[in-house]
């Protein structure tokens, strides 16, 4: 009898346990935490659309190994592991919660269709993701964060941990490449510094470096080097309209290349400059004395003694 009791309790415990696991908890046993999965090699073209009426559209487009960025009728070359940075940071959005399910909430997490930031995603016709992001909020105490996201054409609103909504920048200058000069140091072989009416030569001569037939001291001439040879702009400047007429120039001579960097009065403010490189045709780089600028040109004139 006691043997049949036991045999009982078994399969009552059985039943109970097989019910929990297949039928209990049902919801959040196949609640799916990706909301967006895509083989990121796949994709060769993404559209940002930003939240702000004052931000441009951008368009990214993949030629070949290379991304292209298209905005306000303009094509830059783009810096590549910044696209990819964007893309796996797109296909790496997790969600813990689905907030709501009720239309007439999306402005209250502000992912309305033509409120908020939207991302779309192609790998040739196919559109692999349409996400739009709204709503980014903070805790300072607890010092969490969450994103809010909505799939287009569906109506859950989902919560996000952390900074999806900063995952995929909307702007332009994130992508495009900011590099002035990239070169390995021992490479060069001259440089000449035009400023105002005052030219300076420095010649190479089996890494000592000489001005005008006199060396100059290396160690400081190795730290400039060291900090222009891998040297970016940060702030661009779209417009050639506000300068003119170069107030310091660089030639910088290899063997089989050169590298002009320029920098310009900018008119519209006394204490700034307008930097721009060869090496970068299509950037142009706002400095103040004490920026770029004094990296570039500053430096070297304090070891020219100019």
């Amino acid at each position: 009898m006691k043997s049949r009791n036991l045999y009982i309790i078994f399969a009552v415990l059985l039943l109970i346990y097989l019910g929990v696991t297949f039928f209990g908890d049902k919801k959040e046993g196949n609640f799916n935490n990706i909301i967006t999965d895509f083989k990121t090699e796949n994709v060769d073209k993404i559209v940002i659309t930003p939240k702000e009426n004052n931000k441009k559209k951008l368009e990214l487009v993949k030629n070949g190994k290379e991304w292209t960025l298209k905005t306000d009728g303009n094509e830059y070359q783009t810096d590549k592991n910044s696209v990819e940075n964007a893309l796996t940071g797109l296909n790496e959005i997790k969600i813990n919660s689905i907030i709501s399910k009720n239309p007439k909430k999306w402005a209250k997490y502000e992912v309305e269709d033509d409120k908020c930031k939207r991302i779309q995603a192609f790998a040739g016709s196919k559109k692999v993701v349409d996400l739009l992001v709204g709503k980014f909020k903070f805790d300072p105490q607890t010092r969490t964060a969450n994103s809010y996201v909505r799939l287009s054409g569906k109506d859950e609103v989902y919560s996000t941990d952390g900074f999806s909504g900063f995952n995929v920048p909307d702007n332009a200058a994130a992508y495009r490449i900011k590099t002035i000069a990239k070169f390995e140091p021992s490479q060069l072989k001259s440089i000449k510094l035009k400023s105002g009416d005052t030219e300076k030569d420095f010649t190479n001569r089996d890494g000592k470096w000489f001005e005008n037939g006199v060396m100059i001291d290396s160690t400081k001439m190795a730290n400039y080097l060291k900090s222009l040879s891998n040297m970016k702009g940060s702030k661009f400047v779209d417009t050639k309209n506000q300068f003119t007429g170069s107030s310091d120039d660089l030639t910088l001579g290899f063997d089989d290349k050169s590298i002009n960097i320029t920098a310009y009065p900018d008119t519209t403010d006394a204490k700034a400059f307008i930097i721009h490189s060869s090496a970068n045709e299509k950037a142009f780089f706002d400095s103040d004395s004490t920026g770029i600028y004094k990296r570039i040109f500053g430096k070297l004139k304090e070891i020219a003694g100019m």
